[in-house]
């Protein structure tokens, strides 16, 4: 899997990782070689926990991507070691081509991510095409993700929603 994976490093654009891709998703839109790319991609979903992909997936090899999704942190994981695990995974990252990150929250732990220096990667200028980093929690979060994101917040690129998958 690993080699499949690094030979896709120069051409991947859109990343999703999750535990629900659907083939249905992707089938409408996109040409067989985005088919066969998603299929890969639902292998990848055996990874059912953040620690999975962590462990799998290197993202700095992927230098061409223009979107990502992260996967979810599981609501169990209540540990700072998770979150330091999951944020040493997300600084990883190094594709200036990057125009999207999706982080979906689904609750409990958030508190435990080190959230400055999510801030200060991502308003780096190694990400010049970065347009949204979109924290997928409830509305009520909107202004603690401000306060900790200031600099996100100052460029105009934190967007704050509940449009969970």
């Amino acid at each position: 899997m690993n080699d499949l994976l690094l030979r896709m490093s120069g051409t991947l654009h859109h990343l999703q990782l999750n535990a629900e891709v659907k083939l249905s998703d992707y089938a409408y839109r996109y040409s067989n070689i985005f088919r066969a790319l998603a299929l890969i991609l639902s292998l990848l979903t055996q990874c059912t926990t953040t620690a999975s992909f962590v462990d799998v997936l290197d993202l700095s090899l992927y230098k061409q991507l223009k979107t990502l999704t992260l996967p979810e942190l599981n609501s169990d994981a209540q540990d700072a070691t998770t979150y330091a695990r999951f944020l040493q995974f997300v600084l990883r990252i190094s594709a200036p081509t990057l125009e999207s990150v999706v982080f979906p929250l689904p609750g409990g732990g958030y508190k435990l991510m080190d959230w400055a220096a999510i801030d200060k990667f991502f308003a780096s200028p190694d990400f010049p095409r970065l347009r949204t980093v979109r924290i997928e929690a409830a509305e009520t979060l909107r202004a603690y993700f401000e306060e900790k994101l200031p600099l996100l917040h100052e460029l105009g690129t934190l967007k704050v929603d509940n449009h969970m998958r």
